[in-house]
């Protein structure tokens, strides 16, 4: 049961960082398309950099 359960979790994560990713794939284009292109990426970076900090600070503490 145990086995099973983690692997739900697994697949759950997986799913959720694919959709994830794909969701600040897609607002690159839209910001790219509506608003000048710098910042889309810019903004896309930052929201990165906070998913990057977040979990690293989960890691360790």
């Amino acid at each position: 049961m145990k086995e099973l359960s983690l692997k739900r979790l697994q697949l759950a994560l997986l799913f959720n960082s694919i959709s994830i990713i794909s969701y600040q794939i897609v607002l690159i284009q839209i910001l790219s398309f509506v608003q000048w292109y710098h910042f889309a990426y810019m903004i896309i970076s930052i929201a990165m950099l906070g998913f990057g900090t977040a979990g690293t600070g989960f890691f360790f503490f």
